[in-house]
């Protein structure tokens, strides 16, 4: 989701998949799939960026370091840590195989 303003200064919050188009004409104005308009403060550049920044936060991939941290999506405010202590990364071929409640067994 990303946050944007109302006319009002309401602040709300917006699914960017859910965007079908946008206008600057002077205001911006969204156009969403269920058919309504909203009409935001934001300029059209703003709202791509954070269309964007948002898009990347859930697309990053995980980065892995030997012997620290393992950071998943390190950018988003709702991060994770796993405490990495696997034995063989090689196995791991998929982000999706790494259960975070997993006990993980002291070397």
């Amino acid at each position: 989701m990303i946050r944007l303003t109302r006319l009002d200064n309401k602040e709300f919050l917006v699914n960017p998949d859910l965007i079908e188009f946008i206008e600057e004409m002077p205001n911006t104005i969204l156009s969403l799939r269920t058919e309504k308009k909203i009409i935001v403060k934001e300029t059209l550049d703003e709202v791509l960026r954070r269309i964007t920044d948002f898009k990347r936060s859930i697309h990053t991939t995980p980065f892995f370091k030997k012997g620290e941290k393992m950071f998943i999506n390190s950018d988003t405010p709702d991060l994770f840590f796993l405490d990495k202590k696997l034995k063989d990364l090689k196995n791991i071929k998929d982000i999706h195989d790494i259960d975070p409640d997993e006990e993980w067994e002291e070397e």
